[in-house]
């Protein structure tokens, strides 16, 4: 998609395909489910507002023949988030690819480091807490943060998923928060475009979406990173061990139930 207009009966998106091929659709409504980067939320001049949490990451494709046996104590477990100190509550992620030795490792990284020559090896070492084979098939950088659009509607243009919302893939809420824009949306476009919807339905759907996306931010992702700054500032397994397995246990034990107990819901 390369640009969206609207007007006063309807709008018109111009997309281009792999051929180069122009293509112009005429429509009622467009709805933009293009991504953070969103073309369709441009054109509709919705801004786009961030936090605090911006963060450079790197992602590692790699792969490993001794990890399998390294982490062979943690049987049917195929993803793991690593936790260090000097990294203020933010998370490492490591997880498979496949079942055939190919893993991911995601990391923040300081505004320098954003390098692909760079040996980020000793990075992922770190991580697991021992050096073993890694053979890096690719190195990409991406920025963790969180961003909301000011509003999901304007006029016939509205946003949905990563166009409306974006942050770290904590807990997948991000395609699941999506999935819900699409099932709110969904059925109010329809009694718009068939007549049977009134007014201000349309207007709803922001309305009943947008504080979903807020309070997922907020209330649980910014919360965990925060939570985890802090017991990582509190309990230090080098200066008193049995104390900080004392506090990982719990903390291991209320974390599912946490996560089952968000439900973020509609007000009123």
């Amino acid at each position: 998609m390369e640009d969206v207009r609207q007007h006063e009966d309807g709008v018109r998106v111009r997309a281009r395909d792999a051929s180069g091929q122009v293509l112009e659709v005429d429509a009622e409504q467009a709805v933009g489910c293009d991504g953070s980067r969103s073309v369709l939320r441009e054109a509709a001049g919705i801004a786009q507002h961030g936090t605090d949490h911006e963060q450079p990451m790197v992602l590692l494709v790699f792969r490993s023949n001794r990890l399998e046996d390294l982490v062979a104590r943690h049987p049917g477990t195929s993803f793991f988030n690593v936790l260090h100190p000097d990294l203020a509550g933010y998370w490492q992620f490591l997880g498979r690819v496949d079942a055939a030795g190919t893993w991911f490792f995601h990391a923040p990284v300081g505004p320098g480091a954003q390098d692909r020559t760079t040996d980020f090896r000793p990075l992922l070492w770190r991580a697991v807490g021992e050096e073993f084979d890694v053979d890096v098939e690719h190195v990409g950088f991406w920025d963790m943060r969180f961003a909301l659009a000011e509003r999901y509607r304007q006029g016939r243009l509205l946003l949905a998923g990563d166009a409306a919302h974006s942050h770290p893939p904590y807990g997948g809420y991000g395609i699941n928060t999506g999935f819900e824009d699409a099932a709110n949306l969904a059925w109010k476009l329809a009694a718009t475009l068939q007549g049977w919807g009134g007014p201000g339905l349309l207007d709803s759907y922001d309305a009943e979406r947008r504080p979903v996306f807020a309070s997922t931010r907020d209330d649980f992702i910014a919360r965990s990173i925060q939570v985890d700054g802090e017991f990582l500032a509190t309990y230090d397994p080098d200066r008193d061990r049995p104390a900080f397995e004392a506090a990982w246990a719990g903390r291991a034990a209320a974390a599912a139930a946490e996560v089952a107990g968000y439900e973020p819901h509609y007000e009123g």
